[in-house]
């Protein structure tokens, strides 16, 4: 996956810089590899190729489970929460 390759290298590189920042919140390039792997763990028993629900309000937490679901060969598929 070209982003999460992407992620990983500004991690090495720029670790402490703001990867995203959406409105008060933000998440540097460290803390989102972090994050990403943190969820992806807990995302093991999905199987390759599955269409995985997103439904979830809060955006920077979306991404960071978006991009999760990315790194567990999965195909994520937003969902409106409204």
């Amino acid at each position: 996956m070209t982003l999460l390759t992407n992620i990983e290298h500004h991690a090495q590189k720029n670790g402490d810089c703001i990867a995203i920042k959406i409105d008060a919140q933000q998440i540097t390039y460290n803390s989102l590899k972090d994050k990403i792997a943190e969820k992806h763990y807990k995302l093991q028993h999905i199987e390759r190729q599955a269409t995985v629900a997103l439904n979830i309000q809060n955006p920077l937490t979306l991404i960071i489970y978006y991009l999760a679901v990315l790194q567990s060969n999965a195909i994520p598929c937003v969902i409106d929460y409204r």
